[in-house]
């Protein structure tokens, strides 16, 4: 049994139960039967105009994540690539926010400002399996980072939380990996 009050929630409050599916983003087309996957040095270009004050915070955290991510891993990180992929829906493309070489696996990361949902759906249903296939089926573990962490959030697995960025390395994690840093 889960201690609701370790995790700074009310006396009486019910922890999330893991194994729900949560609803998808409607934004979100996950991987729907892949056929195959590679990496591109280009890929899609729609940008966006600037969007909301929250979406621009959410860019500024992203850049200060990748200036600590690239001091820590200087060789390792690779930012933003771009993957193109072939499933049911067709020829597409995706960009994670960056890809972590750690030679026996590699980690996709996800950076969002809060804690959510969309994270796991973006990692475990779209960039996770497109970057094994691009990567010869090699072990790919997920980690979403972000600036606040909500532990009522309700993932369909246990979440592994790591104290240091350094803690992904070493043995490859099977969950859904978050560090909090602001």
């Amino acid at each position: 049994m889960i201690d609701l009050g370790s995790l700074g929630l009310p006396v009486g409050a019910t922890a999330p139960t893991a194994g729900t599916l949560p609803a998808c983003p409607a934004w979100l087309t996950p991987v729907y039967n892949l056929e195959n996957a590679w990496r591109t040095p280009t890929g899609y270009f729609n940008m966006s105009p600037a969007g909301s004050a929250a979406q621009r915070a959410g860019k500024r955290y992203e850049k200060r994540v990748m200036a600590f991510l690239r001091d820590v891993f200087p060789a390792r990180l690779h930012e933003a690539p771009w993957y193109q992929l072939v499933d049911n829906h067709g020829m597409r493309y995706c960009q994670p926010d960056a890809i972590l070489d750690l030679g026996t696996y590699i980690v996709v990361i996800e950076v969002k400002r809060t804690h959510s949902v969309d994270a796991w759906w973006q990692l475990r249903h779209l960039y996770e399996p497109v970057v094994s296939v691009a990567s010869g089926n090699r072990q790919v573990g997920v980690l979403e980072i972000c600036r606040s962490f909500d532990p009522a959030v309700r993932l369909p697995e246990p979440v592994s939380r790591i104290e240091r960025i350094t803690d992904i390395e070493g043995k490859p994690r099977s969950g859904f990996t978050v560090f909090q840093w602001r």
